[in-house]
């Protein structure tokens, strides 16, 4: 779970805490008026302590999982206790049983829903049995209704109600899924678009410097694109563009490794704990992965696409910022576009002198 989505569990957790705190607080006072007999209602008040107690962890950090555990098992036990204390489907906590596996839904997850709908089940069938055997206690009224129908409403009522939302609960949330995965995608080629390029280059900054780690990064430029896309199109260029995302993947193969496209014809690899050395030893392999492919600028097949590609790398405190490293990898990558292009150019930063010169790696 990322930290986005933990936020906003956290958040409804509180919310419904909240909710329930301020419900109780309505709802006691007025069964007392309402029935005219003052019963201690020892079962709210465990309840509404237990949610207190809940929400002080959370605010001194405790964990959202566990905590929404805390309040699922509460609601489960209260349900039972109140149903069968109200003369269980005579009174009005039974009807509420359907929205145990809401709650389920709504603080873990569809899957969960479902396990909370089984669970309904047998705390409505427990009840069911107390009450046929009289032994829930009786409401001040004067119909009995018939248990078995009840029953059997109620249960429907709930499985059907946690089909429903379950099910638009999972497409709500594979919607979400898509929806921010392509938000952090370039539309062409699949790799990372500019938007997460620029969070894990943060995220990673800071890591590094944390653990005085290396940072490297390489920016890659595809030599006389426009020369391609004039010759062949600019479809063949899309697909162009692709092959060298495929290559660039296929060279950085590391799960915390990062191949994005940053704008135009230009890529960029990020390398968390990578000195300059390893960094560059990628750049090289894809230079020389992509003069294997077959792609040419022109159909007499003379002369292949390449890539310039400016390597970067820095370590703990060094990094000043994220800009100022992609800046050391742009002026790499200048380097070797002014100096005849398909070739792997390394910046070399002197953090005393703060000169930087450039060096060719040689192949």
């Amino acid at each position: 779970m990322n930290s986005a989505s933990a936020a906003n569990r956290k958040k409804r957790l509180r919310t419904l805490i909240w909710a329930v705190l301020i419900s109780m607080g309505v709802a006691g006072p007025l069964s007392v008026y309402v029935s005219d007999a003052a019963h201690i209602p020892w079962t709210a008040i465990v309840a509404g302590l237990a949610l207190v107690a809940t929400l002080v962890y959370l605010r001194k950090g405790g964990s959202t999982h566990i905590a929404a555990w805390v309040v699922v098992v509460a609601f489960f036990l209260c349900f039972t206790v109140g149903t069968v204390n109200t003369g269980g489907f005579e009174g009005p906590i039974a009807a509420l049983a359907p929205a145990l596996p809401l709650l389920a839904i709504m603080l873990f997850s569809p899957k969960a829903g479902w396990t909370g709908a089984v669970l309904t089940f047998f705390l409505l069938s427990f009840v069911a049995v107390l009450q046929l055997s009289g032994l829930t206690r009786p409401l001040l009224i004067d119909q009995t209704g018939l248990v078995t129908i009840q029953y059997f409403v109620i249960t429907i009522a709930c499985v059907v109600l946690t089909w429903i939302v379950a099910d638009f609960s999972k497409k709500t949330n594979e919607a979400l899924a898509t929806n921010r995965q392509n938000s952090r995608t370039d539309f062409v080629t699949g790799v990372a678009n500019r938007r997460q390029i620029n969070d894990t280059l943060e995220q990673e900054a800071e890591r590094a410097k944390r653990s005085d780690n290396h940072l490297s990064v390489i920016l890659i430029d595809v030599d006389h694109f426009k020369r391609f896309n004039d010759a062949n199109g600019h479809l063949a260029g899309d697909q162009c563009l692709s092959a060298v995302a495929e290559v660039l993947s296929a060279s950085a193969k590391r799960s915390i490794d990062l191949v994005g496209r940053y704008g135009g014809d230009e890529f960029i690899i990020v390398l968390p704990s990578t000195d300059a050395f390893s960094a560059t030893g990628v750049a090289e392999k894809a230079r020389a992965e992509m003069l294997n492919r077959s792609l040419y600028y022109d159909g007499k097949h003379t002369d292949k696409v390449s890539l310039t590609l400016g390597v970067a790398s820095l370590q703990g405190r060094a990094i000043k910022s994220t800009e100022n490293l992609v800046k050391l990898a742009d002026d790499a990558l200048l380097h070797g576009k002014t100096n005849g292009r398909n070739a792997t150019y390394k910046a070399i930063f002197n953090a005393q002198s703060q000169d930087v010169t450039f060096e060719r790696e040689q192949t």
